[in-house]
Parts: structure tokens; C-alpha cells; sequence
């Protein structure tokens, strides 16, 4: 008979009772929230903010990025039936003892036998403990030690009871917080953390059934609360720290920018996905004396180490979506992209704020960099033979050392003298590498045009402005900085170089208080630093606006956060500054309306242009450019369409190159070239097998295959004969048998319009010059050199060919002609390889967004006065795609310019390679988003030469 207790959960849900509860929980917490910031701001600015919070509901509704990240919706999982397999141990710490009761009442539902570990402060708690938790009726041992008043629930776990949690197999960790600290603001987050974990049998079940179906499962724990303030992702005060706890770990990656962890230290894990900070050799006295902290303690350090340490020996984490206040950011970034700059300005506009303090770097002013120390490896590629391979380490410590041996924040000079001191290097050397790095600086930095827009309102308002900045760089440096992009009309510059303290230990902020005499109240603050431009001036009573890194935005996203990461963990220079140029363009913003977060791309047609178009073809064009000069090729021909844009990118690219090969555009078309050139019907047959055709009217393929049109006479023979069935659709290769022998019935007709086609072409391609002496190559998309082949059998000549893509059928027409095909993203493909470039997979979207608005051509004939004259086709596509078009060519541009600009004044060896181009390409066919297709809706292909007419890309 099935134990009542299962039925428990199913009764209560069918009542709404766990609904119902969690619910009156949320309202209480925003009632209160509500009432404080009253309080403290008055009506008006209440009234403001709640319009904000409705529109950041909005924006946190399920969405189908959900299903893209590591945000698991616990509702989808089957619970697990009956009894798991490994013993389970539960860490309770209680620092507040009224609690405990709470916390037995989540305990009770969990439905396997576990042992109990608790820690406690005090004698009462412990009596307390004891009494409640005995009562339990699946905790086998119950083991209640009081420890010292420190670490918080981190230290007891680790130190404490470490050595026994590292024997179970599943571990779970909670504790009574409270939060006291935020003065209500975080109401509802213990409860919160309670409900994910443990909020019933059925939930507990569902945890496990991840466990086991996932043996790569580490951690589990639930999504940020929904109150929790989204930058507090990042290691805020415990970089340092951190930095150095995952050294002696033997973690390499140290994340930069956001990251996970289980925020409030509530989690369930296997003990294998933490067993390193079990063994750490952490010890209680390595934990500071309790003083009411908030941010920057072992305990906090240990808190974001969690996940890491779990990924460091294989593991992954898997959180918990909010089932109430659903968000598809993991971080809750939803809150940060409903703001609008008329938010921000209202902040700025604020009659108690007097002076508005703005970052500079990353704020005003933008990198296109995925961390900014890539400017020492820059400096360091630049400089290579003066300074050999070490000097990124070598110019990281020396700036650190000057810091330690002079006490104070440094700057630039300070660092170079350090530098020569180390190495020994001389004065001129070191003069002319530190001029090396201010150059790079200078050309490196853009301004970020919203930050600008909001500075420049604040300027507007009458306002005292001021700049205020934790730089090394001179301050001439960064005033010409400033000046070049537009910053200027600001009242004060603070920089720690020029005044010897920094933002991020508070004492540039007190600095600055003092001289402009002001109350901490009445200085508002606008950066991006979580740390030093967000939580050290609140520390301080300071406001702030906070502007989220270009960078960070795209981490954010579950479709880019997996390119930063390859990229930052293993790509080169050259990749990491495309991918930079990328999250300039498309994340420099700070407000995004309808913000679509299952989205690669945000933005128009322009943007999908610039990141994932451009990439590709520059990158080719690139290769194409240095493989040309290698070959000897005199003559490089671009066959249309798909070659008009190939050719514009190759001339841009050309004007930055010296003796680049000549470029000139072909106007063929497959069709063009295949139907002169029949001979027999050996040629008719090749012709209709060498592509596939999808079903369509006999009729249909006949006239764009051959140019043939059928008369009545001619269906009438072919169904008399029994060559063809009336209303039959044709598709191949499948019907191939049968086609053959009604081709063999056509062949007269074919050959004879074939022959009338042959002059127009032959004196196309005289006139154009093809046919003369020189070494010439034809460049495509690709695939099998059909039209390389055919012009190599017309002009008696090898004529070659550059493809992004090949065949492995080219082969067999280069073998015929003496000629050569070379491939790109994929070359002599057969189709059957694990390692097809995604560009092979999705070649119709590929040949869609390279393609012209140009109409077809369909054959040459000749003028009355003997002049070659093209035929085309009718232009269906051009009057839906022109626009579309158009904004992508646009953004295509705008990549190529901004790559030669980068490398002509910053990085003169930069180079793309074809990885990076291939995963944007990828990741946005394989995944677009509903927004997206809708940006591409208008944009078609012709592909009446295949059987499917006109094609949407969609």
C-alpha cells in the first residue's frame, strides 16, 4: 500500500497551499520594500520606482532562454521514486535559534535516511537543537557541536564537520540566515532558499532524480533571489583573496566579471564535487573574528569558490530556476535591462545629488577587450624583440612591486622605473616601451555613446560634474584620452596615479568628499565596477548608477557566454580582439528596449552584418589575399551573385595591402555557363545530377536546368510515350532512372538551344579578358568547381579557384583540367566528416546572406551589333530583401574597417583566424531566436534552379 505521507505533496499542491503560501511571502516582502524606500525617498520617487519594477516583471517573464542556459525549471524533472543508492549528510548551522523549528519543518521532507550535523554558538542553541532535531524521523545520527562564533556557516562546514561530510556521498548545507544587515531589504531570502531545497518531498525527489540521470551533476542549488542585487555575482571585496585560494588549489581559470555560485551558501552537493575545500587545510583562526561583515571574508571568499572548485574536478552546477519570479538570467540581469536612460537621468536629476561622479574606463570610454590586461600582451607582441615573451608577467609585477615600495597608488612612470630596476633594461628602452603602452591606450579607447548622452545631460543640468578614475596612465594621457572622444565641459578630474589613492579602498571617494565639501548623499556615482563603483561607495553612503561592461552583457546571454568563455580560456590574441570588436558593437548600449535574451544578436540587420557575416567573409578575404600572392594568380575573377559582396570585402581589404592581386567581377551563373557547353547527353545527364532537385514541375526544371520551354507537341510525346506521368513532380536524385530517358528524348531540342547560347558566352568572356594569357582564378562560395571546370574546357586554359567550401566532387574536375580548388572552412568535403564546418551544415543560409539583390543571370546572347548582352531572370527578391540587404552589407563594412583599424594603429599582425567566425555563424543559425528571424524575414534566396523557387531564409 503506498504510504500516506507520499500522497502529502500532491494533496497540498492540488490545494494551492504551497502556492498560496510562497505567494502571501512575496507580497509581504515587497510591502515592506515598499514602505522603507517611501520612507526614505518620498512619493514621487516611489511612483518612479514602481513603474521600474513593472517593467522589470516584464522583462523577467519565462522566455525561451530559459531552456539555453544552466537555469533548470524543477517542475520538468521526474522525482525519483523509492530509495536512492549513497548516504546523505545534512549541515544545519544555527546562529539563530528561533529559527530552528522552521528549519526542522523543510527538514521533514526529506524522504531518504540522512545523518544530521549541526553547528551551534551557544549552550541555549544547542538545547534547542537537540530537543527539535531528535525528532526527525529520517535523521539517523543527530550530532549538535557548539563552535566558535566564526566563519559563519562556512567555517563549521569546512573545519568542523569537514572530515565527516567528505565520507557521505550527498551533502546538504543550510543554514538560519537572516540577513540583519539589510535593514528588510532582503526579506523573504531564507525562506526563499528553504522552499528550492527543501520545500517538500516532491522537490527533494526531483533534486536526487538530477543527481542520478546527471553523474556530472556537482551542485545544485537555487537561481539569485529575486531582491539580491545582481552585481553581487562577481567577487566584489574577495578578488584578491580568491585569486589566491584558487592558486593554491591548483585553479587556473579564475573567473573574471560575473560568475556562479550559490549566493546565501544554501546548496545540495556531492561530496566528491567539493572535496578540495574539505582538504584545503583551512583552519579556523584563517577566519577573522565575527564584526558583523558583509562582503570580504574567508566565509564570502569560500562561498564563491563553491561551483568552481566542483568545475575544477569535472563537475557542473545546475540552478534551480525561481518558479515565482521567473527571470532568465541566472544573475537576475532582467532588472538592470528594464532601466531606460530617462531612468537614469531622473537619478541625475535629483535635487539632494550636487556633484555626479563619472568612471571613466569602460563607463565613458570603451575597450574593445575581453579583459584589459590584453593590453600588456599587446604592448608585449608590439615590443617582442626588445623584451622577449615575459613582459605581460614582468610589467603586472613591477606595477604591483612599485605599489607595495612606495605605499601609494602609482602611476605609468612609477611602474617603467620599477620595470628598468628589475631587468636592467636602459633608460631609452624602457622610455620607449612605456610610450609603446600609452600609444596602444590611446588608440584603443572609443567613447560609449549613452554613458556620453547621460554625461553630457548631467552637464546639462548645471550640475557639478567630475571624472574620477583608479588609472596608472598620466593624467595627460587620459585628459587627451577624454578630449579625443568627446568628453569634455567636466569640472574635475580625480585620478589615482595623479592623487595617490585608489576608488576601490574608499579613500579616493573620501578624498573626493572632502574637496567638494560634500555629505556622502549628495554625490551620485556612474561606473561600472562592481566593486570599486558600486559597493565601496555604498559602504560609503554614496548613490550610485551602475553601468554593466559591454563584456559582462554578453557573459550574461546563454548563447555568447559559451563563445567568451572558449575565447578567454583559449583563444589567441587574434581572437579575443575580434571578439572584442563584436561585443563593442553589439553590447556597448546600457538600456535595451525589448531586450530578447534567447537572442545572439541584438539589434537590426546591421548588426547581424557585423557579427556574424563580416567575421566570415574577412576572414576568407583574408586568406584568399595571402593564398592568391602564393599561387601566383594574376587575375582574380568573383563569380555573381554571391561574389559582388566577396569582391567589395576583397577591395577593402586590398587598399590596406601592398601588390594586392587584381580583382574583377564575373557575371555567370552556373546555369550560364553548363548549357553552352553541352555536347552530348552524357553533358545533359551530368547536368541534372550534379545538384539536387526538389519536387517540382518536369516543365519547371527543363526551362531553368536547359533554357528549354515545352510546347504542348512536346508533353503530349513524352506522356504518349510513357516518359513521363502528367501532374508527376520531379525530384532527385530520387527520380534520376526515370529522367533519363525523357532527357534522351529532349536531347535535340537541348543541344540546338545550347549551341544558340555558346557565341554570347564565348564573347563575354573575350571581352572581359578571360581567355588571354595571364593566370587567372575564379572565387565562390563553392562547391564542386562546376563553373571553374567549364570555363577551363571552353577557354582551352587551367583556369583555378577559391571557394570558402569544396566538394570532395572538385576533385574530379580538377584532376580533368589540370587545375586546382582550394577550400577554405572545409575543403574536398565528402559530407560524411564529424568535423563539417558549420558553414557546410547550413550552406543555404550562408549562400542567402552573401547574395545580391542583382537578378540572376540566366545566358549571353549576341546584339545586333555582336555584343555580348546578359539575360536574366526576373528580379523576385530584390524589392522584399533590398533593405535587409543593405543593413547587413552595412554592418559587413563597418567590421571590416573597424578589424584595419585595429590592426593599422594598435596590433599590426592581427589576423582572423577562421574558428571565431565559424562559432558566431554557427551559433546563430543553429539557435535563432524568434526576434531574429523576424529581423530576416524579408531576406530570400532564388533558388529556382534546385526546385524551391524563392526561399525565405525562415
Amino acid at each position: 500500500m503506498v504510504p500516506l505521507r507520499w500522497l502529502r505533496h500532491p494533496v497540498r499542491t492540488l490545494l494551492g497551499k504551497d502556492r498560496v503560501a510562497t505567494k502571501l511571502a512575496y507580497y509581504k516582502v515587497a510591502l515592506v520594500r515598499t514602505y522603507l524606500y517611501y520612507r526614505k525617498t518620498g512619493l514621487k520617487a516611489t511612483a518612479r520606482r514602481i513603474t521600474a519594477e513593472l517593467r522589470a516583471i516584464r522583462a523577467k517573464s519565462p522566455h525561451p532562454a530559459l531552456g539555453l542556459s544552466e537555469l533548470v525549471n524543477v517542475c520538468d524533472i521526474h522525482p525519483v521514486s523509492g530509495d536512492i543508492s549513497g548516504r546523505i549528510a545534512v549541515h544545519a548551522h544555527v546562529h539563530y535559534s528561533d529559527v530552528t523549528t522552521e528549519l526542522a519543518s523543510y527538514l521533514r521532507n526529506i524522504p531518504f535516511a540522512f545523518d544530521l550535523f549541526v553547528s551551534v554558538s551557544t549552550e541555549e542553541a544547542r538545547d534547542i537543537c537537540d530537543r527539535v532535531f531528535s525528532q526527525l524521523p529520517q535523521a539517523g545520527r543527530v550530532t549538535v557541536d557548539l563552535v566558535e562564533n566564526r566563519g559563519r556557516d562556512i567555517a563549521p562546514m569546512i573545519y568542523h564537520f569537514g572530515a565527516r561530510l567528505a565520507t557521505y556521498d550527498y551533502i546538504c548545507h543550510v543554514h538560519t540566515k537572516k540577513s540583519v544587515y539589510s535593514q528588510g531589504r532582503m526579506a523573504g531570502w531564507r525562506e526563499y532558499l528553504f522552499r528550492q531545497l527543501l520545500g517538500s518531498e516532491d522537490q527533494v525527489r526531483r533534486i536526487f532524480s538530477m543527481f542520478e540521470s546527471n553523474p556530472s551533476a556537482g551542485i545544485i542549488y537555487p537561481q539569485n533571489y529575486e531582491h539580491l542585487p545582481y552585481w553581487g555575482n562577481t567577487w566584489l571585496s574577495n578578488r584578491v583573496l580568491g585569486s589566491q585560494m584558487c592558486r593554491q588549489m591548483g585553479i587556473n581559470d579564475v573567473p573574471e566579471g560575473y560568475f556562479d555560485y550559490p549566493a546565501g551558501s544554501m546548496f545540495w552537493a556531492r561530496s566528491k564535487a567539493i572535496q578540495n575545500l574539505f582538504s584545503a587545510d583551512i583552519r579556523l583562526m584563517d577566519f577573522p573574528q565575527e564584526a558583523g561583515q558583509t562582503d570580504g571574508s574567508l566565509a564570502h571568499c569560500v562561498e564563491r569558490l563553491l561551483v568552481l572548485v566542483a568545475k575544477y574536478v569535472g563537475y557542473t552546477p545546475l540552478i534551480l530556476a525561481d518558479p515565482f519570479s521567473p527571470s532568465w538570467s541566472k544573475w537576475r540581469f532582467d532588472r538592470y535591462m528594464a532601466r531606460t536612460l530617462d531612468d537614469i537621468k531622473a537619478l541625475l536629476d535629483v535635487k539632494h545629488v550636487k556633484v555626479v561622479a563619472f568612471d571613466v574606463f569602460d563607463t565613458l570610454l570603451i575597450r574593445p577587450l575581453i579583459h584589459p590586461e590584453t593590453i600588456k600582451t599587446i604592448v608585449g607582441h608590439r615590443s617582442r624583440e626588445m623584451v622577449g615573451d615575459d613582459y605581460a608577467g614582468i610589467r603586472a609585477y613591477t606595477e604591483e612591486m612599485a605599489r607595495s615600495r612606495l605605499g601609494r597608488d602609482v602611476g605609468l612612470e612609477d611602474i617603467y622605473a620599477e620595470f628598468a630596476s628589475l631587468t636592467g633594461k636602459p633608460i631609452n628602452e624602457v622610455a620607449d616601451l612605456c610610450a609603446v603602452e600609452e600609444q596602444v591606450e590611446l588608440d584603443l579607447v572609443s567613447p560609449r555613446p549613452e554613458c556620453i548622452d547621460i554625461f553630457n545631460h548631467a552637464i546639462g543640468s548645471g550640475k557639478r560634474v567630475v571624472l574620477v578614475s583608479d588609472m596608472f596612465l598620466p593624467r595627460r594621457i587620459v585628459e587627451k584620452m577624454l578630449s579625443n572622444n568627446g568628453v569634455i565641459g567636466y569640472h574635475a578630474l580625480y585620478l589615482s596615479s595623479d592623487v595617490g589613492v585608489r576608488k576601490d579602498t574608499g579613500a579616493l571617494y573620501r578624498l573626493l568628499l572632502e574637496r567638494e565639501q560634500l555629505a556622502p548623499g549628495e554625490l551620485l556615482v556612474v561606473g561600472d565596477n562592481e566593486h570599486s563603483d558600486v559597493q565601496v561607495p555604498m559602504n560609503l553612503g554614496i548613490q550610485v548608477c551602475h553601468v554593466l561592461r559591454p563584456v559582462e552583457i554578453a557573459r550574461a546571454l546563454p548563447r555568447f557566454s559559451r563563445i567568451i568563455e572558449r575565447v578567454r580560456t583559449k583563444g589567441d590574441l587574434d581572437e579575443q580582439l575580434m571578439l572584442g570588436l563584436v561585443i563593442r558593437k553589439l553590447f556597448g548600449p546600457i538600456c535595451y528596449r525589448l531586450f530578447d535574451p534567447a537572442s545572439l544578436i541584438y539589434g537590426g540587420p546591421e548588426h547581424i552584418g557585423y557579427a556574424v557575416v563580416g567575421p566570415v567573409i574577412l576572414s576568407f578575404c583574408l586568406w584568399l589575399m595571402d593564398t592568391a600572392k602564393q599561387d601566383q594568380i594574376e587575375r582574380l575573377h568573383f563569380l555573381a551573385r554571391e561574389g559582388q559582396l566577396l569582391k567589395a570585402v576583397y577591395d577593402r581589404v586590398a587598399a590596406h595591402v601592398q601588390e594586392a592581386v587584381p580583382s574583377a567581377y564575373l557575371v555567370l551563373s552556373r546555369r550560364a555557363v553548363t548549357v553552352p557547353m553541352i555536347e552530348s547527353v552524357d553533358d545533359i545527364y551530368r547536368i541534372a545530377g550534379d545538384s539536387e532537385y526538389f519536387p517540382n514541375e518536369l516543365d519547371e526544371f527543363l526551362k531553368y536546368r536547359y533554357g528549354v520551354v515545352l510546347d504542348e507537341n512536346d508533353r503530349k510525346n513524352l506522356y504518349e510515350k510513357g516518359l513521363w506521368k502528367e501532374q508527376k513532380k520531379l525530384e532527385l536524385p530520387r527520380d534520376m532512372l526515370e529522367l533519363k530517358p525523357v532527357l534522351k528524348e529532349l536531347t535535340e531540342k537541348i543541344i540546338a538551344h545550347s549551341r544558340i547560347e555558346r557565341p554570347g558566352l564565348t564573347e563575354y568572356l573575350n571581352r572581359i579578358g578571360l581567355d588571354g594569357g595571364t593566370s587567372a582564378a575564379v572565387v565562390d562560395v563553392g562547391y564542386s568547381a562546376t563553373i571553374q571546370g567549364k570555363l577551363s574546357c571552353l577557354l582551352r586554359k587551367p583556369i583555378h579557384g577559391y571557394y570558402m567550401l569544396t566538394s570532395a566532387r572538385s576533385r574530379e574536375i580538377c584532376n580533368a583540367h589540370n587545375t586546382f580548388a582550394r577550400g577554405y572552412y572545409g575543403d574536398q568535403i565528402n559530407g560524411d566528416e564529424s568535423d563539417l564546418s558549420p558553414l557546410w551544415r547550413r550552406s543555404f543560409e550562408l549562400e542567402t546572406f552573401l547574395s545580391s539583390n542583382d537578378p540572376q543571370v540566366i545566358c549571353y546572347v549576341l546584339d545586333n551589333d555582336g555584343e555580348p548582352e546578359a539575360v536574366f531572370q526576373e528580379a523576385e527578391t530584390a524589392q522584399q530583401s533590398s533593405k535587409t540587404r543593405a543593413g547587413i552589407h552595412s554592418g559587413i563594412t563597418s567590421f571590416v574597417d573597424d578589424f584595419f583599424s585595429l590592426r593599422n594603429s594598435v596590433y599590426p599582425e592581427l589576423k582572423l583566424p577562421a574558428i571565431l567566425p565559424e562559432m558566431l555563424f554557427e551559433e546563430f543559425v543553429e539557435n535563432i531566436s524568434s526576434s531574429e528571424r523576424e529581423i530576416l524575414s524579408s531576406l530570400m534566396l532564388d533558388d529556382h534552379y534546385c526546385g524551391r523557387g524563392i526561399v525565405p531564409i525562415g
